[in-house]
């Protein structure tokens, strides 16, 4: 179904988006077709569909639910900023809790992007917060996330700066 996915995300606008993630939330069977795509990294489509799955995690995140450890898993082959995004944008969206056989690899390539100078900040950002959520039922992390969250307000961009203040003092 890949090419005739590729049609449908013929642009990225938000309208395309909600269209298609409406159509994934309605026939659950697409989004094993868009996370196919989004494992491609094709240039143009991965974003989109990758972008769509987020659509679908903020609508109903319980139709990822039997993907998660896989997106998990692909987490450290994204080489698109775009793509990396989206799928820590809907991890952050889901209850992790329920999702631990992998928990430590989404752990520590959460740590790996927060640390990386040259990471986006909306990564670092969605990363933040990921490890924010396992913390709640994983307090043993607390102080290398508050370490690690004070490192980058240091060094941080105005954005990080202002979430990373806001995630610490949540803890």
């Amino acid at each position: 179904m890949n090419t005739d996915l590729e049609s449908l995300l013929y642009d990225s606008s938000r309208v395309v988006m909600d269209q298609n993630a409406g159509l994934a939330c309605k026939n659950p069977a697409m989004i094993r077709d868009l996370l196919d795509l989004t494992y491609k990294q094709k240039v143009k489509y991965s974003p989109r569909a990758s972008r769509v799955l987020f659509f679908v995690a903020n609508t109903d995140s319980r139709l990822l639910d039997a993907y998660i450890n896989e997106i998990i898993r692909f987490l450290p082959a994204i080489r698109n900023s775009s793509i990396k995004m989206n799928l820590t944008n809907l991890l952050y969206r889901v209850d992790l809790q329920k999702h631990q056989q992998h928990l430590g690899l989404l752990v520590d390539q959460c740590f790996k992007w927060l640390n990386s100078p040259s990471e986006t900040a909306a990564t670092k950002v969605y990363s933040m917060e990921i490890l924010y959520k396992i913390v709640q039922f994983i307090p043993e992390l607390k102080e290398e996330l508050v370490s690690t969250i004070e490192d980058q307000v240091i060094k941080g961009s105005a954005g990080i700066k202002v979430r990373g203040v806001e995630v610490l003092n949540r803890l």
